[in-house]
């Protein structure tokens, strides 16, 4: 017995291969080794799988920069359903030279606070006041169309700049253009045939609806104008001008332009009542808002993302116009509207797409 004991208790010998060969039952160097191994393989597989589900929830979890854009495309909804409400009773010039000094006069604050650099070279000063003439045109088309068509109709044609803006920028910039944006364009000009209803299209009982073609044509007039400022912005990015800068200078041309317009016109006159003075200058204060809120979310977030946030704005517009204005949209308009939102965000993820492979 004692020496079954002590046998019990030494040290089993193995052989050079690692096997045992007293007692089988215990497992050699080499098979634990394996299981370390093997366990440790395992971690390394759990630990990729929860930096996945990671970055999944992250993807879902709207990241800060995602919901500053988010209160820009509520700011820019409120711009537009103010001049929706504003316009019936003063002339929609006359809203236009007064709501971009309340712009004019925040960014100069800011400016003036930030100490931001304003003296530039002859090329920039000849790139800002394009990009400032073509910005001002295409809100003074907005705003009257907006004072034809309802708010949401005219908000979703508007929502069509970023199709110019790539075709210009295609021309002017030589940026890529591919197969993909040509069938997110068509899918655009769809939208804007459904919202649009031409009477050579649809039927007499369709047609019927009012639809007002000057207020359309302004609205695309106004998405051209302001893709191709949105083109000059992206030159104005590369020359560093201040973005500041470059919303003082918007502010000012379509202050200038209307301006001359209401003087020719005769049509200034203070807004009565007292009422329509706040919703006169409420886009100023909430389009100066929008923008900076946009500012800030580019430095948080990717711009193609911040763009797809923003065209929800469409949406909103919608829900602000049943809500507030009380006018119910045609289901045509309705669609058109979601064909155009889907061919913005389907061009906005094509750009990222490209962004990565060329990465």
């Amino acid at each position: 017995m004692d020496n079954l004991a002590v046998e019990l208790e030494a040290p089993t010998p193995n052989v050079k291969d690692g096997t045992n060969t007293e007692n089988p039952s215990r497992p050699a160097e080499d098979d634990v080794d394996i299981g370390r191994e093997k366990e440790f393989l395992g971690h390394e597989d759990i630990s990729v799988e929860n930096k996945r589900l990671t970055i999944w929830l992250k993807r879902l979890i709207p990241s800060r920069g995602m919901l500053v854009a988010l209160l820009a495309a509520i700011f820019f909804t409120c711009v537009n359903v103010s001049l929706e409400l504003s316009t019936p009773q003063v002339h929609p010039h006359l809203v236009l030279a007064l709501y971009p000094n309340v712009i004019m006069a925040l960014s100069l604050i800011c400016i003036i606070v930030t100490r931001a650099k304003v003296l530039y070279n002859r090329k920039q000063y000849l790139f800002l006041v394009v990009s400032g003439g073509a910005y001002a045109t295409g809100a003074t088309f907005v705003t009257l169309s907006i004072s034809r068509i309802p708010v949401g109709d005219a908000v979703a044609i508007l929502n069509c700049m970023p199709i110019f803006g790539g075709i210009f920028g295609w021309i002017l910039l030589r940026q890529s253009l591919r197969l993909l944006d040509l069938v997110f364009t068509i899918l655009c000009i769809a939208g804007v045939v459904l919202i649009a209803r031409p009477s050579f299209i649809f039927p007499a009982s369709v047609e019927n609806d009012e639809v007002d073609a000057i207020g359309v044509l302004l609205a695309i007039g106004a998405a051209c104008f302001i893709g191709f400022s949105i083109t000059a912005g992206r030159k104005l990015q590369e020359m560093r001008i201040n973005a500041l800068c470059i919303l003082f200078v918007n502010a000012f041309f379509i202050f200038f332009i209307n301006a001359i317009i209401c003087t020719v016109m005769d049509v200034w006159s203070a807004p009565s009542p007292s009422y329509y003075w706040g919703l006169s200058l409420a886009p100023g204060l909430f389009s100066f808002l929008a923008q900076m809120c946009v500012l800030f979310a580019v430095k948080m977030e990717r711009a193609v993302m911040v763009t797809i946030i923003l065209t929800l704005g469409i949406v909103f517009t919608f829900i602000m116009q049943i809500f507030i204005i009380k006018i119910i949209p045609h289901w045509y308009s309705a669609i058109g509207s979601f064909c155009i939102l889907l061919s913005c965000i389907g061009m906005s993820v094509r750009k990222v797409n490209e962004e990565e492979v060329d990465s």
